[in-house]
């Protein structure tokens, strides 16, 4: 008698007065089991009077569980099947989520945490000075500003100056206040001054030759500024010089996520106060790269433009700055001929509509000064 008959005997033995019907049915060979008789009925029927027993008083467990354990055993081929069906449905649910996760991944790189590619197309094309070779631009920024602007001035200067990489040598000289900024070949001048109602923080004007820059300026507007937050004067300082090196903007969305730099529009400008990595790689596509061992400025000589493009740039700014231009676009970027090869460029960095002040409250605020 093989062991699953043992079985069967000793449990009939320990349960007669609960199982003597049922353990007289059970089939004394093994082959038994195989038939598709009454017999398999019966083997499940005495695991469904086992389940219904008592356990706390009737014979060992181990012995019924092992007996049905055996008997159960044998229905291998529905097990498998069940067993399958199963591990199907796992399969399916878990490379749903894997390749659900694997999108939301992909979507957060491609469009989320992406920086823009810089198009050299149209507006956001920059310009260049007219300085040679692929060593870097030097330049001198003129102080024109009033002493309470001197913090801002000088933060940035020093935050353009020591990019990574490095394109830029700058040198700064103090000169007279001086609020109609009038240009000077050759440099950079920085400038204040309560310039009225005309809509923009800043202006940056570039004079152009033949497609190179020869000269530049940046105003900064007290009448809106003078009482505004440190965050949007530091901005406005920031993006004005960029313009004067030759660069475009980033990004003209003004509610899209922050860029993390200064030439990015933004109603949110306390994350976008500094040059940005991305700019300083701009401009070393411009200029090229300072060499380690040659941080000495040299300063180039340029003449002045002829007295008739003079005054048509005079009469052209005082059109621009007060918006009585039609040459210019919807982000504030305008652009004049002035004969003779030269061009000027303007920059405004206009007031979104959600930051406007009420004008009136601002005049008087600005009276009282």
């Amino acid at each position: 008698m093989n062991k699953l008959s043992e079985e069967k005997e000793r449990v009939a033995e320990s349960y007669p007065s609960t199982l003597s019907n049922e353990v007289t049915s059970i089939p004394e060979h093994d082959n038994d089991i195989e038939q598709p008789s009454t017999s398999s009925i019966r083997e499940e029927r005495l695991c469904d009077n086992y389940s219904s027993t008592t356990r706390t008083s009737r014979g060992p467990k181990t012995t019924r569980d092992s007996l049905c354990n055996a008997l159960y055993h044998e229905k291998t081929p529905r097990s498998l099947l069940d067993n399958f069906k199963k591990g199907m449905f796992n399969t399916t649910i878990f490379a749903f989520v894997c390749i659900f996760g694997l999108c939301v991944a992909l979507f957060v790189f491609f469009n989320l945490d992406q920086k823009p590619k810089y198009s050299y197309d149209g507006q956001n094309k920059p310009e260049r000075w007219s300085r040679t070779g692929q060593n870097g631009l030097n330049i001198i920024i003129y102080n024109a500003l009033e002493k309470r602007w001197h913090p801002y001035f000088h933060e940035y200067v020093q935050q353009w100056d020591n990019g990574e990489p490095d394109s830029l040598r700058l040198k700064t000289i103090r000169v007279a206040v001086d609020s109609n900024c009038n240009a000077r070949i050759g440099r950079i001048k920085v400038c204040n001054g309560n310039y009225g109602d005309t809509e923009w923080y800043g202006v940056n004007l570039l004079l152009m030759r033949n497609g190179y820059i020869r000269a530049s300026t940046a105003k900064m507007n007290d009448y809106y500024l003078q009482t505004e937050t440190k965050s949007r004067k530091r901005f406005t300082m920031c993006h004005e010089m960029g313009h004067a090196f030759g660069l475009a903007h980033t990004d003209e969305n003004h509610h899209n996520a922050n860029l993390g730099d200064c030439m990015d529009y933004t109603t949110r400008p306390e994350g976008n106060l500094s040059p940005g990595e991305y700019n300083h790689q701009i401009l070393a596509q411009i200029y090229g790269t300072i060499p380690s061992k040659s941080r000495q400025l040299k300063d180039a000589e340029e003449d002045d433009p002829p007295e008739a493009v003079i005054a048509r740039y005079k009469n052209a700014l005082e059109r621009i700055e007060h918006n009585n231009d039609s040459n210019c676009d919807n982000e504030g970027r305008c652009v004049e001929d002035l004969g003779e090869g030269y061009q000027m460029i303007v920059n405004k960095f206009l007031i979104h509509q959600d930051w406007k002040h009420d004008t009136s409250n601002t005049i008087d605020k600005i009276k009282k000064l």
